[in-house]
């Protein structure tokens, strides 16, 4: 198993500048995290992927061409360990590795603590924080309108009593009910 922690903040940096920018991007996202911390949950959120299994796997795929850009040989396992260590905490959570993180403050890429994630205590939020709205993203809906004559029809034909179960809209609500 490769000793991640010796990639100094200068091989990140050059692995950085050819990582493609769908990659680079989830990255940035992570780092913009208090503790630059993050689930796959919450970055498949961020990113706008349906799945958090397409976050996982653009998470790996990073991790992947950092280690080839850095020619690391695949470890046992999964490619993660290269650019964050991981702990559960109701999820998996991975903390960007130190070396990463400065590397990406010398590109220059990114401002810190930009997004509020999950699983922090409440105690551990400043009332400072930017809260950022996710995607739009148009849904269709269909919307049926009443007839109001065959309301009003139904109504005076069989009455304010329901016939599926029998509530009486006028007397319990009175004048309203009728």
């Amino acid at each position: 198993m490769p000793n991640y922690d010796s990639i100094s903040v200068e091989e990140y940096v050059s692995a950085l500048k050819v990582l493609p920018d769908k990659y680079r991007e989830i990255l940035i996202i992570q780092f913009q995290c208090p503790r630059h911390e993050i689930s796959a949950g919450l970055l498949a959120r961020l990113a706008g992927y349906r799945k958090f299994s397409k976050a996982n796997l653009s998470y790996g795929r990073a991790a992947h061409l950092i280690c080839d850009s850095l020619k690391i040989a695949k470890p046992e396992g999964f490619w993660f360990p290269a650019i964050a260590e991981a702990y559960h905490k109701g999820v998996w959570i991975w903390t960007m590795r130190p070396n990463l993180v400065e590397a990406i403050k010398q590109l220059g890429w990114a401002r810190e603590q930009r997004y509020e994630t999950f699983f922090l205590n409440p105690e551990e939020r400043t009332p400072t924080e930017e809260f950022t709205e996710g995607k739009s993203q148009l849904v269709a809906v269909n919307v049926f309108e009443r007839n109001q004559e065959a309301r009003t029809a139904c109504l005076q034909h069989y009455g304010f009593i329901c016939v599926a179960c029998g509530f009486d809209f006028e007397k319990f609500y009175g004048a309203l009910g009728h």
